[in-house]
């Protein structure tokens, strides 16, 4: 009997564990609200929870190298801080893509001045021309050539700027490899043609205004816009070039000094040596413009340095009657005095009416046919160039300075390609 009650009893029990959890009565959810909170919701959420931590985790070493990339994107200032790893990695891959000048067969001279030379060459059996641009390296120009490298590099992510393919160095020298944009710069066509149609004036301006923003938010201030360096395609599109007197780093509201640039392109705030921001383009953009359109400077009528400095910044340029209204409104908001109101500073620059039917995605598509199409000869370039001109071959006794610039050293991948 007391077997069999034991064995009843177990199999109450039995039974009763089968059973169903009673429902939650509704009272007990009714508390949960009126206290702020759900069960289900609170359990769920503690889920979410833990999986967005295992997420963080599991991303957190790709998000910081994103970042890091992302803020050295040009390169500015970034040695101290890193790794011994990423300079054993850096060292490796300068050493992997490392050129010499022995490399290229010069063909001519395309440009010089202070800082050295600018050559067309090829590299080996390729036909493909490039522009190889040769700097003596010396203690005050190392950091100067390092923020022209950067700034190179940087440039191949817009189409209107003229990109670094490489970079390499010699004792006495550094060489910065670029395409050859082979249409000649404003320059030459404004002494074969001074004063250009507006259609072709709009056009060639408006894809200058991509590549200035572009410098702009990467805070470079490019100091140097002036005829010379704005180069044109084959086709006729744009391409701003030398970068070698840039200002890094200039962000919203910051500034820099020093007396930079070519004379008459200077903007009033750079000619009183006075701090001064990315306006200062601005202004050079603007007087560009204006020789564009009127065939000469808006000042510059062959004073001595001092009578046009007084007028840059004491006058107002004179507007050719010619001028539609919207021509000269343009204008007149790129060559004001304040730099705090200037066009391209303050309010929308491609909103304005002078750029009206610009299509600018299109534009920086580069789909939209250039309304210009140049013609520059360079005659035979079979023939090798002149030893003069290849003095760079040989480093000794040609400069002070033999220590290499850390990091200047680079070949991009489209050109490696």
């Amino acid at each position: 009997m007391e077997f069999e009650g034991g064995g009843k009893k177990r199999k109450k029990e039995e039974d009763e564990d089968k059973k169903p959890y009673p429902k939650m009565k509704k009272e007990s959810h009714r508390h949960d609200r009126q206290r702020g909170r759900s069960r289900h919701r609170s359990c769920k959420s503690r889920n979410e929870r833990v999986e967005e931590s295992r997420k963080r985790h599991r991303n957190y070493k790709k998000e910081e190298d994103k970042i890091r990339k992302k803020r050295k994107m040009i390169g500015f200032g970034t040695e101290q801080g890193e790794s011994k790893r990423g300079e054993k990695r850096k060292r490796e891959n300068e050493e992997k893509c490392a050129l010499s000048p022995s490399d290229f067969t010069y063909r001519r001279e395309l440009g010089r001045g202070s800082f050295g030379k600018v050559m067309l060459a090829t590299v080996g059996n390729k036909s493909a021309r490039v522009a190889v641009k040769v700097i003596k390296k010396t203690r005050m120009t190392a950091e100067r050539i390092l923020e022209e490298r950067n700034v190179l590099k940087a440039a191949g992510e817009c189409p209107f700027l003229c990109p670094g393919l490489a970079a390499f160095q010699t004792p006495a020298h550094a060489f910065f490899v670029m395409p050859h944009v082979s249409g000649g710069n404003l320059s030459i066509i404004l002494k074969k043609e001074p004063c250009l149609d507006r259609h072709k004036v709009k056009f060639m301006s408006a894809e200058m205004v991509c590549g200035i923003q572009f410098l702009h938010r990467h805070g470079i201030i490019h100091r140097d816009l002036k005829p010379d360096n704005i180069l044109f395609e084959r086709n006729g599109h744009v391409k701003i070039a030398d970068f070698g007197v840039v200002a890094t780093n200039i962000f919203a509201g910051e500034t820099t000094t020093g007396v930079i640039g070519s004379r008459i392109y200077m903007a009033p705030e750079v000619i009183l040596n006075q701090a001064y921001g990315p306006a200062a383009d601005w202004w050079s953009f603007g007087s560009v413009n204006y020789e564009m359109l009127s065939g000469r400077h808006p000042f510059f009528t062959g004073q001595e340095k001092e009578l046009y400095n007084d007028c840059v910044t004491t006058m107002e340029p004179r507007y050719p009657r010619s001028f539609a209204a919207v021509t000269h409104d343009f204008l007149s908001k790129l060559l004001t005095k304040d730099p705090k109101v200037r066009l391209g500073v303050n309010g929308d620059i491609r909103g304005h009416p002078f750029y009206s039917g610009i299509d600018w995605k299109n534009l920086e598509a580069k789909k939209i046919p250039p309304p210009y199409q140049p013609r520059v000869s360079y005659g035979d370039l079979t023939s090798e160039c002149r030893e003069e001109s290849l003095s760079f071959l040989n480093d000794s006794n040609t400069s002070e300075y033999t220590e290499n610039i850390p990091g200047l050293s680079f070949t991009s991948h489209k050109w490696r390609d």
